[in-house]
């Protein structure tokens, strides 16, 4: 959901994947990006504050580092997306957030696939913060057991990707 109006905090490495994929999203939508040189929990604050940033990328401990950072703040009225991922994000975090105005995007990614595959739209993460996941324009996800077929909703099962940003081999 960004566009050319659209500012990109990267304060996450660049040499990672979700860091990289920032840069490269901001250069497809013609958007600003504000790079840091590293996450300081303070500069984060301090830049949100400015009111310029829409769009932030984060991994639960910085989100948690953001929100102990000051109790009682709440997100800039200018923020309009904050994707959440590298592994699980503990469900009271995520409630805490959407509390003070957090507008929370939880995603599913890996390296593989040049970062995200799929996310939950911002705001929709209160009501259920797990699952719920939407793949992104053309990703498709599948959860199959172990005969290779469809498993059902609840079920364990393995996560098939495909999509043209999956790296092949």
């Amino acid at each position: 959901g960004a566009s050319a109006e659209d500012c990109w905090l990267a304060c996450m490495p660049l040499f990672h994947v979700g860091g990289l994929s920032i840069l490269t999203r901001s250069c497809l939508m013609g958007c600003a990006a504000v790079v840091h040189p590293g996450f300081d929990a303070a500069e984060v604050v301090a830049e949100l504050e400015r009111g310029r940033i829409t769009h932030i990328s984060l991994v639960a401990s910085m989100l948690d580092r953001i929100l102990r950072f000051d109790e009682s703040a709440r997100a800039p009225s200018s923020l309009r997306c904050a994707l959440l991922g590298g592994g699980p994000t503990p469900a009271p975090l995520i409630d805490e957030a959407v509390e003070r105005g957090w507008p929370i995007a939880p995603t599913y990614g890996l390296t593989e696939a040049t970062s995200q595959v799929a996310t939950r739209p911002p705001g929709s993460a209160a009501s259920k913060p797990e699952g719920g996941l939407v793949p992104l324009p053309g990703n498709q996800i599948r959860i199959l057991n172990s005969e290779g077929s469809e498993a059902p909703v609840g079920q364990a099962g393995e996560i098939w990707i495909s999509g043209p940003t999956l790296m092949r081999g």
